[in-house]
């Protein structure tokens, strides 16, 4: 950590997690669990929330790091998704709503 004092066990493991490739994974893992009929704007409003808490998290800890590119991707998927959602027709957020998991496993 920068603050100059020694990281302690639970320091170094939650700093080993933040770096796994699996976080960058995690609002993908959202929402394939939560989608379903019905929970469309739940899974991608999830999704799109953890997307953005990781690169926040990413700058807070390493603000001269450069950007991942799953961090970036994960944004901008789960924001398009969002808008998608917003100013779908009814038939077009039906379909969202039954094939929204395929279309985050295309673009994972």
């Amino acid at each position: 950590m920068a603050s100059g004092r020694p990281e302690t066990a639970a320091e170094g493991r939650l700093s080993r997690l933040l770096d796994s490739p699996v976080i960058g994974m995690t609002p993908w893992i959202a929402m394939s669990v939560l989608v379903g009929p019905g929970r469309y704007e739940l899974a991608v409003g999830v999704s799109l929330a953890l997307a953005v808490a990781i690169v926040i998290v990413g700058r807070l800890r390493s603000p001269g790091a450069s950007f991942k590119i799953l961090e970036i991707s994960d944004v901008v998927f789960f924001a398009a998704m969002a808008v998608i959602g917003i100013f779908a027709s009814p038939s077009t957020h039906r379909w969202l709503e039954s094939y929204s998991g395929e279309l985050s496993n295309i673009g994972w």
